[in-house]
């Protein structure tokens, strides 16, 4: 099996580009509690690529994959409205589901590159990982997940064969 962990960005403090003192410091108190990668990859976005140098990283690719979504996708999702309200925009089958199934299948493609039992790391960014976490597991009980994922929070996927099968969420 392989497995992806989807962390959202530190905090930055907008309109600034990287993230603020506070958000590189959360990003290395979580960074020290996790484990060692075979890929690491980032948005594009220098909050994200800050995040998991500050988590001790070094990043191997910049993924537009991981960007956040378009903004015609905000009109059919409550922003911050957790697991659920990405489950009730998927549900819609429009924007919000298209954005959704590009990204599990970025996921699983990034998963593809590495070894059987092998580990990718993924900093994006919030509302986007929850839209990739539904459409990774669609038949799950979303609503059981809870809240929208926080700074540097996010979820884990195990990839068996070419099918996610389980989620972790990861709390800070």
């Amino acid at each position: 099996m392989r497995s992806i962990e989807v962390r959202r960005h530190g905090k930055r403090n907008k309109p600034n580009a990287h993230l603020s003192q506070e958000g590189v410091s959360q990003a290395r108190r979580v960074g020290n509690e996790m484990g060692d990668f075979d890929r690491v990859v980032t948005s594009p976005l220098p909050r994200a690529f800050d995040t998991a140098i500050a988590m001790g990283y070094a990043v191997d690719a910049e993924l537009n994959a991981l960007l956040p979504f378009e903004e015609i996708v905000s009109t059919e999702m409550d922003m911050g409205g957790g697991f659920a309200e990405a489950a009730r925009a998927f549900a819609i089958r429009k924007h919000a589901y298209a954005h959704a199934v590009a990204l599990a299948t970025a996921w699983l493609d990034l998963l593809l590159t590495v070894r059987e039992g092998g580990s990718v790391l993924a900093i994006s960014h919030g509302d986007t990982i929850e839209l990739g976490a539904v459409a990774s597991l669609p038949n799950a009980d979303h609503a059981e997940w809870g809240a929208a994922v926080n700074y540097c929070e996010g979820v884990r996927l195990t990839l068996d064969g070419e099918r996610f099968v389980t989620i972790d969420l990861l709390r800070v």
